[in-house]
This record gives structure tokens, C-alpha cells and sequence, in this order.
């Protein structure tokens, strides 16, 4: 699985010094689906759990939508 080796990454980007404050954004396409690391999670100790799974297919319907309710963006 791709979340995985981009918890992985992650981890080794911010044990490198390559990331200001442990801080940073690290994603990855697998599929259809797109894992982006939670804003506030620090990459150096971050788990599976502090990635969102966003479906690439909701994403393009909500911006295909002339004018999206807020209930349809969340």
C-alpha cells in the first residue's frame, strides 16, 4: 500500500533536516484515492492515521458543480 511507504517518507524527509519545524506536506496518489498529510501533523512521528484519504472522483464532481452547497464541499 501506498500510505505506507509515504509514512515512511515522510519520516525520513524529517529525520534528514529536509522539513522546517518538523512541518511540511507530503501526498500521494494511489488509485483513485489521494493521501495528504493532516495539516499540524509533525512528520516525524507521524502514523498512517495522520493522513486524510481524499476520493479523487468526489473531488472533480464537487468542482464540476457550477455553484457547490457547503454541505457538498465538506
Amino acid at each position: 500500500m501506498k500510505l505506507d511507504g509515504l509514512v515512511g517518507m515522510a519520516r525520513d524527509l524529517a529525520g534528514a533536516g529536509q522539513v522546517i519545524l518538523a512541518e511540511g506536506n507530503v501526498s500521494a496518489r494511489d488509485g483513485e484515492t489521494l493521501w495528504v498529510k493532516a495539516t499540524g501533523t509533525q512528520m516525524g512521528e507521524i502514523t498512517a492515521s495522520g493522513f486524510v484519504q481524499v476520493y479523487l472522483d468526489k473531488v472533480v464532481q464537487t468542482l464540476d458543480h457550477p455553484k457547490p452547497s457547503d454541505v457538498e464541499l465538506r
